[in-house]
């Protein structure tokens, strides 16, 4: 009997086949809808999808709109981010091109707060500030409380500013309450109750967290429900009252069980991981820890699966798994990292933005006073000849007047100009730690390798010394880019060819080439003056590596890997030079071949890939490798191979 009432409305506007809905139908459609996304999915989906249809065909551009809108609006309860995204602009759009603006502010909204959940904070910000700016315009109270919740939650989970959060919040409180709306007072006091626990206020966040759970109860949402017990839950594993959270966790489960959905178990497995690794009860706690970020990255949530990363790393190292451990720290030393420049970032573009303000406040009141003294030279001579001694004491007094504001003008220009300094000083210190960063980064970097080669002494497997020599290259590869980026002038971009020589060099150290780099194998580097970002660097230079390493492993028949008497190995290039008298090569070649694709070819004078090979399929490390790459620079691969020679042709684009 789930779904009766759905099957129902199909078969009442089944009669209407041969007939489109009007557009009030239409609207009450979607408006069931709506407020259904939250308690029955399936059914909600359903009337949106029949609106939807019955608008498309009966040509109603604002029902067409409203499609666009209420399916953004299922997407982003299904956790389905990027096409959420993507409807709710083409709704903007609809909406604008119509001059219909209804559900524009909360569309504004919505994808702010999908921006912040997809990490991008600054475009969520943006957003968000155009949605109350809207909300404000068209007079829509309702919008104007649900945005100042949106932006209540960017100040507590990204800007920190918990203050402020709580400021908004009890104004929006007064505004719900004379609309007597208890599901916007329910989401107050949830944001409410994560600011009074980021701000150690704890029996205030227990006390709105009750409130919120109460509102919500009163309205039949028992997905928010579900929230306002996970916030509950979140503030007495603050205060370690384990037995608190799993009564909790307790009320949770009939609600999950009811309205199943992936978010809700995350945070609820995550907070079940908490709580058992509280009672030190490792094996469970990783479990349930490892399941809810299984759960956050099918979302697409990889700000919350960062906030899982510290847990799982803690949980790793205590059981024993250092490996998983240690890359689990290198995730989050970055994300870290990439939140300390976003930080620089917004400081340094708050700082411009007051310079900018400053100026401009400078050029009005320049314009004010030349107004003013035209208008003051108009009255003086209309009166010239009667009121000439008033005239007279009227110019000196404005003599005076003028003088001075043009010291004030001069004393704001100093100040602007110290202001201009301390920017760029701090523009400066800012360019100082990054490249400290890359320094450290590279020296890290290179001590692990290190660690590679004192670990490779005591070992004298042929495949595991083989596996630490690629390890070891792919490392170098990646210190090549930090030490470029701390070393030259420019922090964004790098020089493709001194990058592929710096590679080359290092390959052939690692590999231990007896002979010159000029006399047994040249490394011939041709094509444009290519400058790439370092996000497109660091992977198109572990591609190139994979390569470099392939053609000297396998591309040069004479030239094996020879043991030697301490059981290490080296290769013996002392037969590489042909007949003729010229040495084996390898040629690479990156050319920019439109305004933001490029080609990559790799070719060696050896025998090529076997043609029973298919490298788009096949399942060898360095290929799979390569192709995973790939995907990072939404480029592709392709082997051509004749009598004559083989190459390599890839095709890229830059990372923006």
């Amino acid at each position: 009997m789930k779904y009766f009432s759905t099957i129902l409305l199909f078969v009442v506007f089944l009669g209407k086949a041969n007939a489109s809905l009007n557009s009030k139908e239409i609207r009450a459609l979607y408006k069931e809808g709506y407020e259904l996304i939250n308690k029955d999915m399936v059914r909600a989906d359903s009337l949106i999808s029949l609106a939807w249809k019955n608008a498309v065909k009966s040509g109603n551009s604002h029902g067409i709109a409203d499609g666009y809108f209420y399916k953004g609006c299922l997407y982003d309860r299904q956790m389905k981010i990027d096409s959420a995204i993507k409807y709710l602009n083409k709704a903007n759009t609809l909406y604008h091109l119509i001059n219909e603006w209804e559900n524009v502010p909360d569309s504004y909204g919505r994808l702010g707060l999908l921006f912040i959940k997809k990490n991008q904070p600054q475009q969520g910000l943006k957003h968000l500030l155009e949605a109350l700016k809207l909300a404000e315009e068209l007079n829509n109270p309702q919008s104007l409380i649900r945005n100042t919740i949106v932006l209540a939650m960017h100040l507590n989970d990204y800007a920190g500013q918990y203050e402020d959060a709580v400021r908004y919040l009890r104004e929006s409180e007064k505004a719900a309450k004379k609309l007597s709306d208890r599901a916007l007072l329910g989401h107050i006091y949830l944001q409410l109750s994560i600011s009074y626990n980021n701000m150690v206020r704890y029996p205030d966040a227990i006390e709105n967290s009750l409130k919120s759970y109460q509102e919500f109860l009163a309205v039949g949402s028992t997905y928010n429900e579900m929230r306002a017990l996970f916030t509950l839950a979140n503030v007495y594993k603050e205060v370690r009252n384990t037995q608190k959270i799993f009564d909790v966790l307790s009320q949770v489960k009939p609600l999950l069980d009811e309205n199943p959905d992936d978010l809700m178990k995350s945070n609820y497995y995550k907070l079940l991981a908490e709580a058992h690794y509280e009672k030190d009860e490792y094996t469970k706690a990783l479990a349930y820890a490892e399941y809810a970020a299984d759960l956050l990255r099918k979302g697409g949530q990889s700000k919350s699966v960062n906030d899982l990363e510290e847990i799982l790393f803690r949980l790793h190292y205590i059981l024993g798994n250092r490996k998983a451990a240690d890359s689990l720290y290198a995730q989050y030393t970055a994300a870290r990292d990439s939140v300390f420049s976003m930080n620089s970032f917004s400081a340094d573009a708050e700082m411009r933005e007051k310079y900018e303000a400053q100026k401009r406040t400078q050029q009005i009141e320049l314009q004010k006073l030349e107004i003013h003294s035209a208008k003051f030279l108009r009255h003086s001579l209309l009166g010239v000849i009667i009121f000439a001694i008033i005239l007279c004491v009227i110019i000196y007094g404005r003599l005076r007047e003028k003088a001075r504001n043009e010291r004030l003008l001069e004393l704001k220009n100093e100040k602007i100009e110290r202001q201009f300094i301390s920017l760029r000083q701090m523009n400066e210190y800012n360019e100082t730690l990054l490249r400290e960063i890359h320094h450290r980064v590279k020296n890290n970097i290179q001590i692990i390798s290190s660690l590679f080669s004192i670990q490779a002494r005591n070992i004298d497997h042929p495949d595991v010394l083989n596996l630490i020599d690629k390890s070891k290259s792919r490392l170098k590869t990646i210190s090549i880019i930090h030490n470029t980026l701390y070393t030259q002038k420019s922090l964004s971009k790098i020089k493709m060819s001194d990058f592929i020589k710096e590679i080359g060099e290092s390959l052939f150290e690692i590999y231990n080439v007896e002979n010159s780099f000029e006399e047994s194998l040249l490394l011939n580097i041709k094509g444009d003056s290519v400058y790439l970002n370092a996000d497109t660097s660091l992977p198109l230079g572990l591609i190139i590596n994979e390569l470099i390493t392939n053609s000297l492993k396998y591309a040069f028949l004479e030239s094996s890997l020879v043991a030697r008497a301490d059981n290490s190995y080296t290769h013996n290039y002392s037969n590489t030079m042909e007949s003729d008298g010229h040495a084996h090569n390898i040629a690479i070649s990156v050319n920019k071949i439109s305004s933001h694709e490029y080609a990559l070819s790799y070719s060696d004078s050896g025998p090529g890939i076997e043609d029973d090979i298919d490298i788009q399929t096949t399942k060898t490390t360095g290929l799979r490798l390569i192709r995973g790459l790939l995907q990072q620079l939404n480029g592709s691969i392709d082997y051509r191979k004749d009598q004559k020679s083989h190459e390599f042709l890839i095709l890229f684009k830059e990372v923006d």
